[in-house]
C-alpha cells in the first residue's frame, strides 16, 4: 500500500507496460520517472495521478500520444517525451494535436518533444504563445521547417 509515495523512479529498466493499478494506488506522486524503458502504452486512467508536478517518458517505445490522459495532469511542471517517435491516432504529431491537450497544462515550466519526428506546422508559434511559465522547450531533432 504506497499510496503516500510522491517520488518514483524507476528508469533505466525493462519496463514495457505500465500496470494500470499504478495510476489507482498512487495518487501522491508528484515526480514520476520512466525514462529508458521500453514503454509502448500508457494507461487509459493515467490521468489519476492529478498531483504529479514532473513527468518523464523519454527514450521509450511510446507511439500513440495519449492526449486526453495527458491534457488532465493539469499540476505538471515539466513534461518530457524526448526519442519516441509519437503519433496521434495513426497520424504523425503536429503541433495542432499537441496544443489540444498541453496547452491545458498552465504550470508547465519545461517541455521536451524532441527526437520525435514532429510534422511541420505553421502552428508551432500559437502553440507556444499559450504557456506564460514556460521556460524551456526542446524541439531538437523534429521535421520542423520554420522558426518558431
Amino acid at each position: 500500500n504506497l499510496t503516500s509515495l510522491t517520488y518514483l523512479d524507476v528508469s533505466s529498466n525493462r519496463v514495457i507496460d505500465i500496470p494500470t493499478s499504478v495510476p489507482e494506488r498512487l495518487t501522491n506522486l508528484e515526480i514520476l520517472k520512466l525514462d529508458k524503458n521500453r514503454i509502448v502504452n500508457i494507461p487509459n486512467n493515467f490521468s489519476r495521478l492529478q498531483k504529479l508536478v514532473y513527468l518523464d517518458f523519454s527514450f521509450n517505445c511510446i507511439r500513440l500520444f495519449p492526449e486526453e490522459e495527458i491534457g488532465k495532469l493539469v499540476q505538471l511542471e515539466s513534461l518530457n517525451f524526448e526519442q519516441n517517435k509519437l503519433l496521434i491516432e495513426e497520424r504523425e504529431l503536429n503541433f495542432e494535436s499537441i496544443k489540444n491537450s498541453v496547452t491545458k497544462l498552465v504550470h508547465l515550466k519545461h517541455l521536451h518533444f524532441d527526437q520525435n519526428k514532429i510534422v511541420p506546422s505553421t502552428e508551432i508559434t500559437n502553440f507556444m504563445m499559450h504557456f506564460k511559465k514556460l521556460t524551456r522547450i526542446n524541439l531538437a531533432d523534429n521535421n520542423l521547417e520554420l522558426f518558431p
